[in-house]
């Protein structure tokens, strides 16, 4: 269908296109106060199992409670880093904020969902696939209409 019988292609379906596999997870983790040590393992835990699982996607991880504590790219389970600071109060909106930044293509944000509303956001502001990763005892209340939400059993 591109090119006439017996001559060159008069068009190139596709000049210089190249299959990008690469995929961004931008990994969010709330560090508050409100946050149980073991639910902020499980977080880790989940970040070893999607390196262990996907060599080619890039996982950034992002420690928040009020201000983004920390920020870093986990490319094999010893860049983990499971010394967390923060442990104050909970403010989710910077950490989305910088995911979107970075052009993740999907957000996964583990907490307790005791966080400011989340819908006085405006949704360009922030990524575009966002999975909240809800605590056992954990609230949607201030996250609803902004992504599917998984809760995590013990």
């Amino acid at each position: 269908t591109y090119h006439l019988p017996d001559t060159l292609p008069t068009i190139c379906p596709f000049p210089g296109y190249k299959l990008d596999y690469s995929f961004v997870i931008c990994v969010v983790i709330d560090v508050s106060g409100s946050m149980k040590a073991e639910d902020i393992r499980e977080a880790l835990i989940g970040i070893k199992d999607i390196i262990d699982n996907d060599r080619n996607c890039k996982t950034i991880v992002l420690e928040v409670d009020t201000v983004i504590q920390k920020e870093y790219t986990c490319n094999k389970t010893s860049d983990i880093q499971f010394k967390v600071k923060g442990r104050g109060g909970t403010t989710l909106g910077p950490a989305l904020c910088r995911a979107k930044e970075l052009a993740c293509d999907i957000c996964l944000v583990f907490t307790d969902g005791h966080c400011e509303d989340m819908s006085t956001y405006r949704r360009k502001d922030l990524p575009k696939k966002v999975v909240w990763i809800l605590t056992e005892k954990g609230t949607s209340k201030s996250i609803r209409d902004i992504g599917p939400v998984v809760r995590l059993s013990n």
